[in-house]
């Protein structure tokens, strides 16, 4: 149950230590260079959110990958698993018998997956959280409560946009390129393609397949 759990705790201290880190510090920046009693409107916070989310990606890119790796070796036939004793080990020999790049791999994807989650949860969360209590008296005697249910509005639309990416990205970096042949997925375009020619778009799990924490 924890395979690659040391790709997920690097994947968290790159990727998303950075994007909050960056949203936090661009929010706070544009908050004070406001005039007073202007607030920061929505498009500006998704535009932070989309950003932050699309560097910290990048910067996160290998751990994704070595994430996905380990969390479905032992889903492979036992001649073909790669069998990586850990994060390292897995960066390490990605680079060394497949090249730098490789470690890169998925990157397209992965960073439009980022952009939509981070723009989508990180604004639409914060956008909730000052909305909702104007609708949902309720809301204005608890914070915790309005922080729940802006957590719920925020993971509802991150997962519709983010999911069919998530597929893509997943099985783009999981697929085995072997020397000398074709690999199973040219990129982003040829693996929604034949997923959904194969699969269709809720077979394909696209659509079907929900992450309520990130």
């Amino acid at each position: 149950m924890y395979e690659g759990v040391t790709a997920a705790y690097l994947r968290q201290w790159t990727y998303g230590s950075c994007r909050l880190g960056m949203y936090s510090f661009a929010l706070d920046y544009l908050t004070k260079a406001k005039a007073k009693g202007e607030s920061v409107t929505f498009v500006e916070k998704m535009g932070m959110g989309c950003v932050s989310g699309g560097i910290g990606s990048f910067i996160g890119n290998p751990s994704e990958l070595a994430l996905v790796r380990m969390g479905g070796d032992s889903r492979l036939p036992v001649d073909e698993r790669r069998n990586y004793k850990n994060v390292v080990d897995c960066i390490y020999r990605t680079a060394k018998e497949e090249g730098l790049p490789a470690l890169w791999r998925g990157a397209t994807p992965t960073i439009i997956r980022a952009c939509l989650l981070s723009s989508s949860t990180l604004a639409v969360y914060s956008e909730a959280k000052a909305r909702l209590p104007l609708y949902i008296p309720i809301l204005k005697k608890t914070e915790v409560g309005t922080m729940f249910a802006g957590t719920l509005v925020s993971s509802l639309v991150a997962n519709i946009l983010v999911n069919p990416f998530d597929v893509v990205k997943s099985r783009i970096q999981s697929m085995k390129v072997i020397p000398g042949q074709a690999p199973p997925y040219s990129g982003m375009v040829d693996c929604f393609a034949k997923s959904l020619k194969k699969e269709g778009p809720w077979v394909s799990q696209l659509f079907l397949k929900l992450y309520l924490v990130y």
